[in-house]
This record gives structure tokens, sequence and C-alpha cells, in this order.
């Protein structure tokens, strides 16, 4: 079985070696695959993005993905198992699996038994998650204490439709500075992107196919791997222009 991590722990610590030793020592054999553990430290749209991106497109059948980056660590918040593309999904209750709902919207979610008594406070990644993530594997079911619940999704993955055409705000920005917006390829079916009208700002973008065929420190638009548009600086960062809070229009020919 494959199971997917994803956290924000970073690199210079050993708390991602000590979730992989734990759950290999629950379960040897296992195959883990490392999503990423550099995502913004107690981002959750940013997890979102993350996971839903890395899954998006693979084929349906049977993976865990344990995803960690909850900045409510021993407070009340719940524990989310989600059962979605034939997959399952182990994460905080904070909408972290927003977009996974959005994409599955049939998917089958519980609430999980809370921390096990001795549990650290601070690290229920290791504590808390793997013990459930063993369980799933195991038993490929939910603990008999769960309850259900009909998964929501906190964030929205989906641009707001204008009257001339869409208006998105960013989900993610990658290691190279390139904002990621909710507005996808999709949504201009039929339509020839250079013929749309981009504007982030004050600033008019145009259409590249790839990021060679804009200007050198020009800001352009394109269609990244995740499908969804991006807005880029040839050589340079958009995120060090463009503010986080900013949106991208596009107005339809």
């Amino acid at each position: 079985m494959i199971v997917t991590l994803l956290s924000d722990f970073g690199l210079d610590s050993s708390y991602v070696g000590q979730m992989k030793l734990a759950l290999l020592e629950g379960c040897p054999g296992l195959e883990l695959v490392e999503i990423s553990h550099l995502c913004p430290p107690q981002d959750v749209r940013a997890a979102a993005f993350l996971i839903y991106s890395a899954i998006k497109d693979l084929p349906r059948r049977p993976r865990l993905h344990v995803c960690v980056v909850d900045p409510g660590v021993g407070s009340p918040r719940g524990v989310l198992a989600l059962k979605a593309l034939g997959q399952w999904f182990l994460a905080p209750d904070n909408g972290l699996l927003s977009y996974i709902v959005q994409l599955d919207p049939a998917c089958e979610g519980w609430l999980l038994p809370a921390a096990p008594p001795g549990a650290s406070r601070t690290f229920h990644g290791r504590d808390h998650f793997v013990p459930l993530a063993l369980h799933l594997l195991a038993h490929d079911s939910v603990p008999t204490q769960s309850r259900v619940v009909q998964p929501k999704p906190v964030f929205s993955r989906e641009p707001e439709r204008t009257r001339a055409g869409f208006r998105a705000c960013w989900l993610f920005t990658d290691g190279f500075g390139n904002r990621i917006s909710a507005l996808r390829r999709e949504h201009l079916e039929g339509t020839d992107p250079r013929s749309c009208r981009f504007q982030c700002g004050q600033s008019s973008v145009g259409w590249v196919d790839v990021y060679s065929q804009a200007e050198p420190g020009g800001l352009c638009v394109l269609e990244g791997s995740s499908g969804h548009i991006e807005l880029a600086i040839r050589d340079g960062a958009a995120a060090a222009r463009v503010s986080p809070d900013s949106v991208l229009s596009c107005e339809l020919p």
C-alpha cells in the first residue's frame, strides 16, 4: 500500500522521521511517498492545494494520504477521515481536505476518536495520526467510536463568476514565486486564451504557452501543470511583485 505524507514540519527537524519510523514499525513494508514537508507553516489553504494537486489526476486505486498541517494541534479540533476517489485521506478537520471534497462530492467522512492518553499535545502527527493511519491500513475502516459526518469544504477552488468573465483568488504560491489561481483552463473551454483580457491590479497581463514566450522580467499568465492558470514573471518571481491579497481577473471575448 502506498501511504503519502504531507506536512509543514520542514526538513531541519526529526518530526518527519519520527512519523515514518512509527508507521514502518506498525506496518513494515509500507511504501511511503512524501508529497511535501515544506508547506508554509500553519497555511492550511496551501496544504489543501498541495494534496489536491498531487492526487487529482491519479488513477482511482487504494492509497492512504496522511496530511498534518495542524495549527490547532492540542485543541478540541477534530480529526477527519475521508473516503474519496477510492482512497483514504486523514487530516485535521480544519479545511485541509476542502478541494478533495469538491473533487468527489459523494465522498464519505468521519470524525475520529480523540487522541489517546499520553499523546503529546504538540505532536499529534506521531501520537494520533499514525495510530489512526495504522488502523485504516489494517481494517480498511474507521474505529468504531468514529462519528459519520457530511464533509463540507471550507475553502473553494472555484473562481467567482462575473458578468464579463471570472475573478480568481490565489490558491498557492510555488517555490518559483508563481501565483497559482483558482481559474482553470477548463473555465476557458472553447475560448482562445490569447483573446481573453487578464488583469492583476492595475496591470494587464498577456497569455503565453510557455515561460520563454514572455519578455524577460515581464508578467504573464499561462496554464500550469495542475491545470490552473498561473501568474508568473519570466526569470523572476511574481510573488515579489504581486500581493497575495490581489486577484486575477479574466474578461472573456
